[in-house]
């Protein structure tokens, strides 16, 4: 068995090798996680059966969990490029808000609507409005994308009812009504801080313009109506966050037909299909026929290649933490004496090495919970800390991170420079801004 300093350096060693294949031939990631993954697991001292069954397990795991909502969100998205629901989208958000304040506006509502819900469907279903929204108000190309994806990351991770927060709470003993309260100001304040970065920086790079190829639209076609093109997007979220509230300890629905009907329907897999037949209320009466089966041909294409990504990616992740990460860490890393800094740390590991948000909150308030007491932290500004954790550097072994790659115009290696960076931006100042409130409160 591999002693934790070297089982910490080989499973750095590999997420740095991933990063260096990505970033210098541009394969489908597939042909590089699942290949060290399978060498890693081997050098580490799993067993053959081990690996095999790890690699299997991933695969059906994220298959049966998410293949129906990428699909059935690529799907939405598709359709609402094509008959102009997005544009109709973007145009009434510019119309409202004006072109200086929409990026801004769009970061925020994109975010706060995808707290709720999967952050991988999120970004998918919002991603075509920023590319619109930057064409329309000529702002530098990629802004709006980078700080969409990073707000909604954030915000899932951070916030409850995100099953994260939400379990974590109950593992430190915090209120979740006050931790709702600091998480609003922490993510609000690290998403942004990372806008800002994105702004500043991105906007500096010229070669990103290069990039982005936008399809043509015309902007004065007989496009669907603002109350018609939003359906899509807000009846998932509405029936994903009815469910939250169904299945939450308080129980407001009961345990009738009501509260069945929407941990039914708000299962996010089944609210994307209803999304997807509302989605149908765009099309044109010409649509139907040949265009509408390209359109879901073209869909199921992204979507099947996004999926194998995201099990890939999988695939990696759970080789990392097969030796049992948390006893690792606590066994060999917990010290005392840097307050608050000490949880943000346990989950910043646990996150890089595992790729997970939710892995890393659940992981790293366990193991705080052993020691904040004797340590003398707040359980609630010791779940902020976790929490803030969670957000940074998504990577490689993220599938999160090729939800944004393949929904975004922007290749690997500046989906690296960029937002792999602002999640560290917006993970470090939550953390900061979750301080400075113990210090007040």
């Amino acid at each position: 068995m591999f002693s934790a300093i070297l089982y910490i350096v080989f499973a750095l060693m590999s997420i740095a090798i991933v990063i260096y294949l990505t970033y210098r031939f541009r394969l489908n990631p597939f042909y590089i996680l699942v290949p060290v993954s399978l060498i890693l697991s081997m050098i580490i001292g799993t067993s053959p059966a081990n690996t095999i069954s790890t690699v299997k397990d991933a695969f059906a795991r994220i298959a049966g969990n998410y293949a129906i909502l990428i699909i059935a969100a690529t799907a939405i998205v598709t359709i609402m490029e094509k008959t102009g629901g997005s544009i109709s989208i973007a145009n009434t958000i510019i119309q409202f808000v004006g072109k200086k304040k929409s990026p801004a506006v769009i970061t925020a509502v994109g975010s706060a609507l995808s707290a709720c819900s999967p952050s991988e469907a999120g970004f998918i279903i919002f991603a075509p409005l920023t590319k619109f929204i930057e064409k329309k108000s000529k702002r530098k190309l990629g802004v709006i994308t980078i700080a969409l994806a990073t707000g909604i990351y954030t915000v899932h991770a951070m916030i409850p009812p995100s099953f994260g927060p939400l379990t974590a709470a109950g593992k430190l003993n915090a209120d979740i009504w006050s931790f709702f309260l600091i998480a609003i100001i922490a993510s609000g304040l690290g998403i942004t801080a990372s806008y800002f970065w994105c702004k500043f920086f991105i906007s500096a790079d010229t070669n990103i313009t290069d990039q982005f190829s936008y399809r043509k639209y015309d902007l004065d076609r007989d496009i669907p109506s603002f109350r018609i093109s939003i359906l899509p997007i807000v009846v998932p979220i509405l029936l994903i966050t009815m469910r939250s509230l169904s299945v939450a300890p308080s129980k407001p629905f009961g345990s009738g037909k009501i509260a069945a009907f929407f941990e039914f329907s708000g299962d996010p897999s089944v609210a994307m299909l209803i999304g997807l037949l509302t989605s149908l209320l765009l099309l044109k009466r010409t649509d139907f026929g040949k265009p509408f089966t390209n359109w879901m041909a073209e869909s199921i294409e992204k979507s099947s290649k996004l999926i194998i990504i995201a099990c890939s990616a999988v695939v990696l992740a759970d080789v990392l933490t097969l030796p049992s990460l948390a006893k690792t860490i606590y066994d060999n890393f917990i010290f005392t004496g840097i307050g608050l800094l000490l949880p943000f740390l346990i989950s910043a590991a646990i996150k890089i090495i595992s790729g997970s948000p939710v892995t890393a909150i659940i992981t790293a308030s366990t193991i705080s919970a052993a020691f904040i007491q004797s340590a003398g932290l707040s359980p609630l500004f010791t779940l902020g800390a976790v929490a803030a954790g969670s957000v940074i550097a998504s990577h490689a072994n993220d599938p999160y991170f090729w939800v944004v790659s393949q929904h975004s115009d922007f290749n690997t290696d500046d989906l690296y420079k960029y937002f792999t960076t602002s999640t560290i931006i917006a993970s470090i100042a939550s953390f900061i801004t979750i301080w400075l409130m113990s210090l007040i409160f």
